[in-house]
């Protein structure tokens, strides 16, 4: 792999993974009346719950620090799917807008209904609200951020 694919993949990760857990740390902060920052750490214990069951909800952040790695190295993975992808298919890059989109829906569903139900993941009722504000942060904050960086960069 080359060294500019390389630095494409990951930055297009981190920004997608920051971006998204700003968003969705938000969204938990004030759909719970807590802080940010308590959002923030519930929302990488839940990433962390994935492999650690319910005792990622009892170990703080030393548990969410796990988590936010896992959710980096998913990111990773995601935007290095959309970088190869993106270098054999050129329009990914041209309209990165609308590919950006597409992807981040399709990482949603794939996450929720393959990835995240093969874990120990708590879930908590899945509401249409619940739904949509998964969709809009996987889009905005998640497909969009990939595909602009890795348009910026070059896949």
């Amino acid at each position: 792999m080359k060294q500019k694919t390389a630095k494409t993949i990951l930055l297009a990760a981190l920004s997608g993974a920051v971006l998204i857990d700003l968003f969705l740390g938000i969204v938990i902060a004030l759909r719970g009346g807590v802080a940010i920052s308590r959002g923030l750490e519930a929302l990488s214990q839940w990433d962390a719950s994935n492999f650690l069951g319910a005792a990622a909800f009892r170990e703080g952040w030393r548990a969410a620090g796990f988590g936010f790695c896992c959710h980096l190295v998913v990111s990773t993975i995601w935007a290095a799917i959309f970088v190869f992808t993106a270098k054999r298919w050129k329009a990914m890059t041209r309209r990165a807008i609308a590919s950006g989109g597409v992807f981040g829906a399709l990482v949603m569903f794939v996450m929720r209904y393959a990835v995240v139900p093969l874990g120990s993941a708590q879930e908590a009722p899945y509401t249409l609200v619940t739904f949509l504000l998964t969709l809009v942060a996987h889009v905005v904050f998640f497909g969009l951020p990939v595909a602009l960086m890795t348009k910026k960069l070059g896949p």
